[in-house]
């Protein structure tokens, strides 16, 4: 019964997300000049350098906790390495 209830709430969120429209906050400025353009650059090249950023900042966090537990500073190094790059 948990499995049961756990499989309909993932569908019905699985569900609801596909429902929710995209809508850019200001698509009236372009990099390039051309929407398609900046749209295939940040797919290709932005988008995948921003998550092996974090990916490597939560990895170099893991490394420093040695490091950063005695002196207490785990969420400063947190955020210096993981969430401002992001």
């Amino acid at each position: 019964m948990k499995h049961f209830c756990f499989k309909l709430k993932a569908g019905g969120l699985a569900i609801l997300m596909t429902m929710v429209p995209s809508v850019p906050a200001d698509d009236s400025h372009t990099v390039s000049g051309d929407r398609a353009t900046d749209r295939v650059v940040d797919v290709l090249a932005v988008r995948p350098m921003g998550l092996a950023t974090t990916a490597i900042g939560a990895v170099l966090t893991v490394v420093a906790l040695p490091f950063t537990l005695p002196s207490g500073s785990v969420k400063d190094s947190a955020r210096m390495m993981v969430v401002n790059p992001a």
